[in-house]
């Protein structure tokens, strides 16, 4: 990423603390973000089904050229089930819930 990109000034160096990261699982979105002078680093991996859990590992850098190894961190992504749930604020009523993502063998408690 280039100093430009992340906002710095043209021919200002970057903020020593700013780390240049990058993932050896080429499955795992890196997208990394400087916002009120904190570096933001977010990782997004398409995971499967519930209870499958993947390992990557995080490898942060000092310059650009990712030739200055600062840390390296093992990450484990776990699936787990997600349910969405719709319905009328304030409604008492549990008939109007509108429950998507479950399979037929699921039942959610009262």
């Amino acid at each position: 990423e280039r100093p430009e990109a992340s906002g710095e000034a043209p021919g200002r160096r970057p903020d020593a603390r700013h780390k240049y990261a990058c993932c050896d699982d080429r499955e795992v979105s890196v997208v990394s973000s400087v916002c009120a002078g904190e570096q933001r680093v977010t990782l997004r991996r398409r995971c499967g089904s519930n209870g499958t859990v993947h390992t990557a590992h995080l490898l942060l850098y000092d310059d650009p050229g990712l030739a200055s190894l600062w840390g390296i961190f093992r990450v484990h992504v776990s699936a787990v089930f997600r349910a969405d749930l719709a319905g009328i604020v304030g409604s008492s009523s549990r008939v109007s819930v509108a429950v998507t993502g479950i399979s037929a063998h699921t039942t959610l408690p009262a």
